[in-house]
């Protein structure tokens, strides 16, 4: 009996030991990650005996975003597999004033190779019943949206999200002064492709984030009521975070996507029919439109008409 006795007292002290030295590394992890993009009011260990985890609260970003609790972990058994909870609401100031966004859940999980790098093999997160809301009212909601990403190469990431029943709020719809009887939901909203980084998504990203050096957008779709838009893009992105490429942006009854700009005052009147003529010569008559737009270190044109300038694709 006193021999069974002292096994497990050896058992247990060994797993105490590796609890100890398991958590110390998630809590280094997530003090560093938080140190290099804001401050938090306490970051401690948790989970023993069977969750290798830490939990940071109070964590407020370099932007100012405020998020109550981030909570990082897992298995004791199964180190490769780490999870991630953050709490409800989150708080993202804008120049409008802050945006709070709400959620029933928050959750991502990442599967890392084992060894000193943990580099990123897959990672998928989930929202449930996300809110998005300004001072004015509702900007947006959605019954969940998640995301995937995939190592398919040393540096290459395949990546697909998805919105489901996302509904713009009364904000979005006031502005775009739609009438009372145009849908109130998305049928469809995802995209998927896939980035190329200049280097691995591992550990060191935590510090120093790794960059994208290629976007392959396969297919980005929209569809609300009258609304149905695809968008696919191949763009190489500089030191600079300036990508240079083409997007194909496709429109079927682009028709009522102008009258719908015309109805938000985006369009202004006068120059609708003019803008119908171009328009309708490179969908030759049809209901379906195919514009290609070439981008040149970000800036975008349809030919020789500028668009404006695409954000810069570079990690904070």
């Amino acid at each position: 009996m006193r021999k069974l006795i002292g096994v497990i007292v050896v058992l247990a002290g060994l797993w105490a030991g590796w609890w100890y030295l398991g958590s110390g590394m998630v809590l280094r992890g997530l003090s560093t990650g938080i140190a290099a993009r804001g401050d938090a009011g306490e970051i401690a260990r948790e989970g023993f005996p069977l969750r290798l985890a830490a939990v940071a609260r109070d964590v407020t970003l370099e932007d100012g975003t405020a998020i109550p609790v981030v909570r990082v972990g897992a298995p004791a058994w199964q180190p490769q597999s780490v999870r991630a909870r953050i709490t409800s609401p989150v708080t993202v100031p804008l120049p409008q004033g802050p945006l709070t966004v709400s959620f029933d859940l928050a959750r991502a999980r990442t599967d890392v190779a084992l060894g000193a790098a943990l580099t990123l093999e897959r990672a998928e997160g989930v929202l449930d019943a996300v809110t998005l809301d300004l001072v004015e009212g509702r900007l947006a909601q959605a019954q969940r949206v998640t995301g995937d990403v995939v190592q398919l190469g040393e540096t290459r990431y395949g990546f697909a999200l998805r919105a489901e029943k996302l509904t713009p709020g009364s904000i979005l719809r006031q502005a775009l002064r739609l009438p009372d009887g145009f849908a109130q939901t998305f049928e469809r909203f995802d995209a998927n492709g896939e980035v190329t980084f200049d280097r691995a998504l591992d550990r060191g990203a935590l510090a120093v984030p790794s960059q994208p050096v290629r976007i392959d957008l396969d297919n980005a779709t929209a569809v609300w009521g009258p609304v149905s838009l695809d968008l696919s893009a191949a763009l190489d992105v500089d030191a600079d975070g300036r990508a240079s490429g083409q997007i194909v942006l496709s429109a079927e009854r682009w028709r009522d996507m102008l009258a719908l700009a015309e109805r938000s005052g985006a369009l202004p009147a006068q120059n609708r029919r003019q803008i119908e003529g171009v328009l309708g010569a490179l969908a030759q008559g049809g209901d379906t439109l195919e514009i290609p737009i070439g981008v040149e270190r970000g800036l975008m044109r349809m030919g020789f008409i500028p668009l404006g300038r695409l954000p810069d694709f570079r990690a904070p």
